[in-house]
C-alpha cells in the first residue's frame, strides 16, 4: 500500500499556485515518505491490537459479573463511562496535537492503549476494567491523529489518496487482529492475549519514540517557497489559506447524522458480543468470542475493499453526498440484517 500511491492525485486545485506548490514538494518531500511509513506502522499496530481486544471486552467483564441479567448493564454503564471521558478530553487532545504537536499526541495515544490492554488484563474488579477503558479513552484516538498528520504534510490535491491509505490499513487491521485476538484468546486465555497486544502496544510506542519525526508542513512550505512575495500579498495569501472557523449550516445537519449514528455503533458494542454467544454459540463464552472476532474481520475486509476500490469511483460518480447516503442506508441495513439473522452466516 505504501508503494502505491500516485504520483499526482485528483482533486480540486491547491490555493498557491502550481509552481509555488511544486517548490513545496520538494521541501517536504525527503523526509515525508519516512514521516508517513512511520505515522502508518503506529496507526496500523495500535488499530490492529485495538481489534485483537474488541472481541474480549465482553468476557473480560464477564467474568467479573456472573450474573448474565445484569451483564449487559454493566457493559453499557462501562461504555457510557469511557465516552464520556472521551467527550471531555477530546477538545484538550486536540488542542495538545496543534500545540506540541502530532508526535508527542500519537505517542500518548498508542501508550495508553497498552496501558489500557495492562490494566483490563489484571483486572480483578469492575472498577479496574473500567478504568482501563477510562484510560484507553482519554490518551486519544490514533485516526485522528494520522489523519491530521497526512493533512499537515500533503498538498490538497494529493491529500485524497493519503486518507483512503488510512482507511485501508485500518481495514487489514480489522481483517487480521481479530482472528489472532480469537486464536490466542483460544489457545492462551484472556489476561495473557491482553498482555501480549500490551507489548506490542509498548514496541510500538518505542517505534513512535525513535522513529516519527514531523517534517514541514506542505502549507508551511509553500509559504517559505514564496520568498518573492510581497508583504501585504503574504497576508492576502494567509488570510486566503486560514481555515473558517464559522461551521455552514449543513455542517451541523452532518454532525447530527453522526449523533443519531452513535447509538447504532454502541448497542452493537455493548450487545452483538452477547447475542451471537447466546444465539449461535449456546453460551459458550470462548465459541462466541471466536464467532465475533470473525464478524469484525469479515468488516475489516469490507473496509479494505471499499476503500480501495469503490469508494473512488462512487466520490467521482455521485459525490460526498452520495457517499454519505449510501453509507447510513447500508449501515442501517445491516443492523436490521442482524436483528433478522437467522444463522450464523446471515448474521
Amino acid at each position: 500500500i505504501l508503494h502505491s500511491f500516485p504520483k499526482g492525485a485528483r482533486g480540486p486545485r491547491h490555493r498557491f499556485p502550481s509552481l509555488q506548490m511544486e517548490q513545496a514538494r520538494e521541501v517536504i518531500r525527503p523526509n515525508r515518505r519516512v514521516a508517513l511509513g512511520a505515522v502508518y506502522c503506529a496507526f496500523f499496530f495500535d488499530i490492529a491490537q485495538l481489534a485483537c481486544l474488541i472481541p474480549l471486552f465482553k468476557p473480560a467483564v464477564a467474568r467479573m459479573e456472573p450474573d448474565a441479567s445484569a451483564l449487559v448493564s454493566r457493559l453499557a454503564l462501562i461504555s457510557s463511562i469511557a465516552a464520556m471521558a472521551e467527550t471531555v478530553t477530546s477538545p484538550v487532545t486536540g488542542a495538545m496535537s496543534d500545540r506540541f504537536g502530532r508526535r508527542l499526541t500519537m505517542l500518548v495515544a498508542v501508550f495508553g492503549s497498552a496501558l489500557a490492554a495492562v490494566l483490563v488484563g489484571a483486572a480483578q474488579s469492575i472498577e479496574v476494567i473500567t478504568l482501563g477503558r477510562v484510560v484507553n479513552s482519554i490518551s486519544g484516538s490514533s485516526i485522528s491523529i494520522a489523519q491530521a498528520f497526512v493533512a499537515d504534510v500533503t498538498t490538497q490535491e494529493e491529500r485524497p489518496d493519503y486518507m483512503i491509505a488510512i482507511t485501508a490499513l485500518a481495514g487489514v487491521a480489522f481483517t487480521v487482529g481479530p482472528i489472532l485476538g480469537g486464536w490466542l484468546n483460544s489457545r492462551l486465555g484472556l489476561s495473557a492475549t491482553f498482555y501480549i497486544c500490551a507489548s506490542v502496544g509498548f514496541v510500538n510506542s518505542t517505534m513512535v519514540f525513535l522513529f516519527l519525526k514531523t517534517p514541514p508542513s506542505a502549507h508551511a512550505a509553500a509559504q517559505a517557497s514564496s520568498g518573492q512575495r510581497t508583504g501585504s500579498e503574504h497576508d492576502q495569501a494567509e488570510q486566503e489559506a486560514a481555515p473558517s472557523r464559522k461551521f455552514p449550516p449543513l455542517l451541523w445537519f452532518l454532525f447530527s447524522g453522526v449523533v443519531f449514528l452513535s447509538p447504532l455503533y454502541a448497542a452493537f458494542e455493548i450487545c452483538a458480543n452477547i447475542y451471537v454467544t447466546d444465539t449461535f454459540c449456546g453460551g459458550d463464552q470462548v465459541l462466541g468470542a471466536q464467532f465475533f472476532s470473525q464478524c469484525y474481520s469479515c468488516m475489516g475486509v469490507a473496509l479494505l475493499v471499499v476503500s480501495l476500490f469503490v469508494y473512488r469511483r462512487l466520490q467521482r460518480a455521485i459525490g460526498t453526498t452520495g457517499n454519505i447516503l449510501i453509507g447510513g442506508l447500508l449501515g442501517a441495513a445491516g443492523a436490521f440484517g442482524q436483528f433478522m439473522a437467522g444463522s450464523p452466516a446471515g448474521f
